[in-house]
């Protein structure tokens, strides 16, 4: 992340306790940062979509699964903390 310094980005994760994780230590070292995961409720996901989308949030962690049909444009990056349980994702 220091190297790339991406304006925004999306990172993936296998687990919610993964997602937690990664999202506290980017918070921990002064990031912008934020969860998506099926523990949210849909005002609290759309919230965190809402900032994304108009760029009040730089880092989005989340699972796969929480993210599938997410359409965010103007992403500069995308990381996979973790290699993906579904190849397809």
């Amino acid at each position: 992340i220091e190297l790339e310094n991406p304006d925004s980005a999306i990172i993936f994760c296998n687990t919610k306790m993964r997602v937690n994780y990664v999202a506290t230590v980017l918070r921990r070292f002064g990031y912008d940062a934020d969860q998506l995961s099926a523990d949210l409720g849909q005002a609290a996901r759309d919230k965190v979509l809402s900032r994304l989308r108009d760029h009040s949030l730089r880092f989005l962690v989340a699972t796969d699964l929480a993210a599938r049909g997410l359409d965010i444009m103007n992403l500069s990056h995308i990381f996979n903390y973790e290699t993906p349980e579904d190849p397809e994702a």
